[in-house]
């Protein structure tokens, strides 16, 4: 999941500095960026939301089955 909330931070930095939303479109919608979607604060801040939900849907899949409860 880290790795993940890392990838996404890396995205934004890239949106802010470039002004080109396309890695973080991917990220986090899974889709290719339109071609007339411009850099806009409440645009990043969807995709941010988007990626933070897929983060914890990653965490909730990936942690593997609870502990068995102790034999004794």
């Amino acid at each position: 999941m880290s790795m993940y909330i890392a990838a996404v931070a890396v995205a934004v930095v890239i949106a802010a500095v470039a002004g080109d939303l396309g890695v973080l479109w991917r990220l986090t919608l899974f889709t290719e960026a339109g071609g007339g979607v411009t850099v806009t604060w409440p645009g990043v801040s969807v995709l941010v939301a988007a990626g933070l939900a897929w983060a914890w849907a990653l965490c909730q899949g990936l942690r593997g089955p609870p502990p068995a409860p102790p034999q004794g």
